[in-house]
């Protein structure tokens, strides 16, 4: 029998050789084994992944009318994805500050997947110019939504509270992705918060009260579908909604989160007033509800991602039913509330050797008595000791049977006192309500606020409904999705305005509909929210900056052709104007992009007009349609038109106006307010009054930290505005000047643009930070010349000094092209510094060169030679060729030429000046070249 068995394995071994063998020949390799390995399990996950969640494919217009019916809002806010603050398996976690003590984050799938990925092709997006969407699924952002939009979750003092959805569009691949915005909690996650210097103060206390704060979140979830006689009317009256495979078994409605660990706890301070059986001064939200899922039916089949060191034993890929699901979620809850609790005493000096102890009790033969160990090691209480003891008696055992299944038996146990709240139990009555296929979406519902996003999102929304009206096998959403087709067009939404096409829609058998409904839809606009969270209006009217900064995307990101960004803002204003001519602050959201475009990209004179035309037509707007109630937004406008001004050197004009704007805004420290006085020190730069221009953004920035934090946008560019008027003032006014004061400012605000806004990962450092880098090489090209004059005395030059100079501007030469472009004005800016520091050399040549290619640049951005930006470069390379007049003369006729040369004569006039224009750079050039 052993002589067998010997030679069955011995021919099995030569037979598995052999096809080893083999396999390698074909470049089979183990490598290659385990990836198809991985590959094999990850489409069963994904299988899995669709079979729990047990509804139709989910669109765009599916998402967008789930979160109109729970009154979840678009939101405007401006988010820097260059600055992840978290990234997890699901999802990245961006911020932006609003103020000092207030963040929002921003959590954006990191996975998002349409065709590829699911089994099929990808789509070949090379010739794919229109934005379709028809092939991405919504359905994880779809759940996240459900879940948090149900209103027990959504007042839950201990889960994180959805304060609206904004949008990242990537116009090179044809998509939108949803980006859930949230309060950013001030500790972080539970593990950062283990980590800081704030956890070296926590007690027992707290940490107990930061385990019942996580139960409590569980509970709610597993509470959702309790059943009581008004839920069941409730589920009775639900039937009519909900789709055929929740008809037939419809059982309840409870929620399995899936992924509870430390990083996706989030912890901030206790409310005031806020009444808890133990007292603690942090509070812990539950986050990231990617992975969750509702159940529904008994029979439902669920797959849950696997954490290293937090997964529960009988974790496998093969799916769960409801019970598995719950048993999973304790488990890890369990396991936290262990991590948690360890301190010192058992060596758990940090989060990470925390998760090393938890780590040996999961692997140990028996965890439960482990545990117990490890918990009387602690030296709590007796009682406490007890309490826990039993609860980790039977908490972590392999057998799921063997665990204690009742979360609110484990909450007893962590606090005696604690009682489930009989009002919040009435509340979870109402069931989570998952999407449907006949979901409809009306367009003016959230119409202003769809205004206010990319106009790439209202794009697709309208090619979206044509394709749902063109296709959809239901009759009933056809004639929808076909009326408000008609919409769109009758009010100029995502398309050109088209009454006419707009009339014939509606008069079609299968729509049967008039242009008088068309009429009454276009006036639930003005009966339209236009913002419901309460604390997002409330910052607007404060004169905080929420608006996402559209310019700045479409400027940056070289996938949008900025002629086409213009053309449609252009159509917008003019077919909102048309459409709602009695709602002037409807057409005044496209109207003010549009006048930002046009100043940024060079067309400040067009952009003033319409700067005009916002502040008239928002002294007309009723109060209660303006997010932004009373004066403050009078005040913005006012302040973009003074920049428009200032671009244009009517420089006085500007002034007078940054001044008015000043004195009409009633609270003196926002930010609305310091972001003008931030602009009234720019003027004073460009008349050059260095001091009273250096003293402003001193201010501005020293304001802005207070009010802002030390990190936000707004205080770090205040800081190198205020950099670069100190280098000014030591270049022009070196009695007034404190060497090097401006040096070691431009260093300090390097450091803090590498850790808040630079992309580290794509090494594409911020615009912020490139002008902070070029200022920072003038200065050290400065103390390198002071240097050298020294030598001439007698001391040791500095040739290394300004050959780092040099090679730090060209750096940022560089980094500027590869990050806005050539025709950015802080790339043509920091190309002129670049070429004054080759003329200060004496390399002519090399000046010359650079100077004519800036030039170049800003003829074409500015459109032509009158422009100030164009005059300083002029008037910098003329002074460089101020000994050598005949070349002076021909460079000044290579360069603009003769017809330009009489352009700037006839601009500066006889007196210097011609229409308010009246910047010193302007009067210093015809003094000295015009007129010579």
């Amino acid at each position: 029998m052993s002589s067998g068995t010997n030679t069955t394995s011995t021919n099995s071994n030569s037979s598995l050789s052999q096809g080893l063998s083999q396999a390698a020949a074909r470049g089979f390799t183990s490598q290659t084994f385990r990836t198809r390995c991985d590959q094999a399990l990850e489409d069963q996950l994904l299988g899995f992944q669709r079979l729990s969640l047990k509804s139709p494919h989910c669109d765009l217009l599916n998402f967008l009318a789930a979160a109109d019916k729970s009154r979840i809002d678009y939101l405007p806010l401006s988010w820097y994805s260059s600055a992840p603050v978290g990234r997890g398996g699901y999802a990245t976690i961006n911020e932006s500050v609003v103020h000092a003590n207030l963040s929002y984050a921003y959590r954006r799938a990191s996975n998002w997947r349409s065709d590829e990925g699911n089994g099929q092709e990808p789509r070949d997006q090379s010739n794919s110019s229109d934005l379709e969407g028809k092939d991405q699924d919504y359905q994880p952002a779809m759940m996240e939504l459900t879940i948090l939009a149900h209103p027990p979750i959504r007042e839950h003092e201990n889960i994180i509270q959805l304060e609206g959805i904004s949008w990242e569009v990537v116009p090179e691949e044809s998509r939108i992705v949803p980006v859930f915005v949230y309060e950013r909690m001030p500790f972080g996650d539970l593990w950062r918060f283990r980590d800081s210097s704030e956890f070296e103060t926590v007690g027992l206390p707290d940490k107990l009260a930061l385990c019942m704060d996580i139960g409590k979140a569980l509970v709610t979830l597993q509470s959702c579908g309790e059943r009581t006689f008004l839920a069941a009317l409730t589920a009775l009256f639900a039937f009519s909604s909900l789709t055929t495979h929740q008809n037939t078994k419809y059982a309840r409605s409870e929620i399995i989160h899936g992924d509870i660990k430390p990083q996706n706890i989030l912890i901030g301070r206790t409310e005031e007033n806020k009444l808890k059986s133990i007292k603690s001064r942090y509070m812990a939200k539950m986050a990231d509800f990617g992975s969750s899922r509702v159940v529904r039916t008994d029979d439902m089949t669920f797959c849950f991602p696997e954490t290293t060191g937090w997964t529960a034993p009988e974790h496998h890929h093969r799916g769960y039913d409801a019970s598995q699901g719950y048993g999973m979620d304790l488990y890890r809850f369990c396991l936290t509330c262990l991590w948690l609790l360890l301190n010192d005493q058992v060596g758990a000096v940090d989060a990470r050797s925390a998760q090393k102890i938890v780590h040996e009790v999961r692997e140990a033969i028996d965890p439960c008595q482990k545990a117990v160990e490890v918990i009387g090691c602690l030296g709590y209480d007796p009682l406490v000791t007890g309490r826990l003891s039993k609860l980790f008696a039977r908490a972590l055992a392999r057998d799921p049977a063997a665990r204690q299944q009742k979360v609110k038996t484990i909450m007893s146990l962590l606090d005696p006192q604690w009682k489930e709240s009989r009002k919040r139990k009435r509340y979870y009555t109402l069931p989570p309500d998952l999407a449907k296929t006949h979901s409809r979406f009306r367009v003016s519902w959230g119409f202003e606020q769809l205004l206010c996003a990319n106009y790439l999102v209202r794009k697709l929304i309208f090619r979206s409904l044509k394709t749902k009206a063109a296709s959809s096998p239901c009759k009933k959403c056809r004639r929808f999705a076909a009326f408000q087709v008609a919409f769109c067009y009758y009010v100029g939404f995502g398309t050109k305005r088209d009454q006419e096409l707009a009339s014939r829609i509606v008069s079609h058998p299968d729509v049967k509909k008039t242009v008088d409904d068309l009429e009454e839809e276009a006036e639930e606009v003005s009966g339209t929210w236009v913002f419901s969270n309460y604390r997002f209006r409330k910052l607007a009217r404060e004169g905080f900056s929420l608006m996402v900064n559209h310019v700045a995307e479409y400027r940056t990101n070289t996938n949008y052709d900025l002629e086409e960004v213009i053309g449609e803002y252009t159509r917008e204003t003019a077919d909102m104007g048309a459409s709602f001519p009695d709602m002037p602050e409807v057409s005044l959201l496209p109207k003010l992009t549009l006048a930002h475009l046009l100043h940024d990209t060079g067309f400040s004179d067009r952009a003033v007009p319409l700067y005009r035309e916002a502040l008239s037509a928002i002294k007309e707007a009723s109060p209660t349609k303006s997010y932004r109630q009373g004066v403050s937004q009078e005040n913005l406008i006012m302040n973009h038109l003074a920049d428009a001004l200032r671009s244009l050197g009517r420089l006085k004009e500007a002034e007078a106006i940054a001044q008015e704007a000043l004195a009409l805004n009633p609270t003196p420290d926002n930010e609305l307010c310091l972001q003008i006085k931030s602009n009234l020190a720019s003027i004073h730069y460009g008349m050059e009054k260095w001091q009273q221009a250096a003293e402003g953004f001193r201010e501005a920035y020293e304001a802005f930290g207070k009010v802002l934090g030390a990190r936000h946008p707004n205080t770090i560019h205040a800081m190198t505005n205020w950099a670069i008027a100190l280098s000014m003032i030591e270049q022009y006014d070196e009695k007034a000047a404190n060497p090097g004061e401006a040096e070691s400012l431009c260093r300090k605000c390097l450091e803090i643009c590498r850790q808040v806004l630079d992309d580290v990962e794509k090494e594409r450092p911020h615009e912020i930070s490139i002008l902070t880098r070029s200022t920072l090489a003038t200065a050290i090209m400065r103390r390198g010349m002071r240097d050298s004059y020294s030598y001439m005395n007698g001391t040791k030059g500095r040739q290394d000094v300004i050959n780092e100079a040099l090679e730090m501007m060209r750096v940022a030469v560089q980094d500027s092209v590869r990050t806005v472009g050539s025709l950015d004005p802080v790339t043509m800016a920091v190309k002129s510094q670049l070429a004054g520091m080759y003329g200060h050399l004496g390399r002519q040549n090399e000046a010359t060169v650079l100077f004519r290619e800036v030039l170049r640049e800003q003829r074409e951005r500015y459109h032509g030679v009158t422009h100030p930006s164009v005059i300083k470069t002029l008037d910098a390379l003329l002074t460089i060729l101020s000994g050598d007049p005949e070349r002076r003369a021909a460079e000044l006729d290579a360069t603009i030429g003769r017809e330009g040369v009489e352009k700037l004569k006839e601009l500066a006039g006889s007196e210097g000046k011609r229409d308010g224009v009246d910047f010193p750079a302007l009067t210093r050039f015809r003094q000295a070249w015009l007129l010579g």
